[in-house]
């Protein structure tokens, strides 16, 4: 099965705290509608994954690109 290639360490602690963050301000029901909606979007990547490998692939590689350039611009507004 192809994943997408997984964020940084660092990256996935401040997403991780932003998600705790905005979980903090929602009720119950919301988050579990929520969650029901995270659920949904897994089954759904999974199932793409498992039907259209060759375009799950280049979605893959168009997602590392664009993720290098941003590690790019980045590195060069902190250099």
């Amino acid at each position: 099965m192809i994943t997408p290639d997984p964020v940084s360490a660092a990256d996935f602690s401040v997403i991780r705290q932003s998600f705790i963050g905005l979980g903090d301000q929602l009720t119950d029901a919301q988050l579990l509608e929520l969650a029901d909606a995270y659920h949904e979007m897994l089954r759904w990547r999974r199932t793409l994954r498992g039907r259209f490998p060759a375009i799950c692939s280049a979605s893959r590689r168009l997602a590392a690109e664009v993720g290098s350039a941003r590690a790019d611009r980045k590195e060069v507004a902190t250099g």
